[in-house]
């Protein structure tokens, strides 16, 4: 590890097998213990998702869409009740706003003198508890320059597991084939 840090700061540029590298380190990282916890409370939601009449597309779609598990059950909350679009919208907006200093504290460790603003936005959206801890714990021992590559792997690999935890849940729920759920995916 520190032969590859000392390599990336010799280096003028990082390359792309460098990102690549970084990159698949962050969805190694993903898969923990954590993400156990995680998955299984997201089996929650795709049954909640459901029975609030939600299809199976439009639950994936909000697994991967809305990454906050509590901001996603407070909108299954607002259409079971029929609330309008922007009460539902402010509603998950408040809900959200608690993740604030978790986007704080975890923008300054990612960026670098190079990072483009519309990155660090992106990445934003993968913020939530699960990603910040395992962020916090696992950022220092990766150089600077490979920071937004390895948390994109971290964020995306956390997103997608769900993703498919709430499609094959949803699936066995509904009496889907899972076949089916997994193709739906694709």
């Amino acid at each position: 590890m520190r032969r590859q840090m000392a390599n990336l700061a010799s280096s003028p540029a990082p390359t792309f097998p460098d990102y690549r590298r970084w990159f698949l380190r962050g969805v190694r990282t993903a898969f923990s213990v954590p993400l156990l916890i995680l998955m299984s409370a997201f089996v929650g939601f795709a049954g909640l998702a459901r029975e609030a009449g939600i299809s199976l597309e439009q639950a994936v779609f909000m697994t991967g869409m809305v990454w906050a598990l509590p901001a996603k059950v407070v909108l299954l909350g607002a259409i079971m009740t029929g609330a309008s679009l922007p009460a539902a919208a402010f509603a998950v907006a408040l809900s959200s706003v608690r993740l604030t200093p978790m986007v704080v504290s975890l923008v300054p460790e990612l960026r670098t003198e190079k990072t483009r603003p519309l990155v660090l936005y992106l990445l934003s959206h993968f913020v939530a508890v699960t990603s910040w801890v395992l962020a916090m714990e696992h950022l220092r021992a990766v150089p600077r320059p490979m920071r937004t590559a390895w948390y994109c792997g971290l964020g995306s690999a956390l997103v997608i597991a769900n993703m498919v935890v709430v499609a094959v849940v949803y699936s066995l729920a509904a009496g889907l084939p899972p076949a089916l759920s997994a193709a739906l995916l694709c």
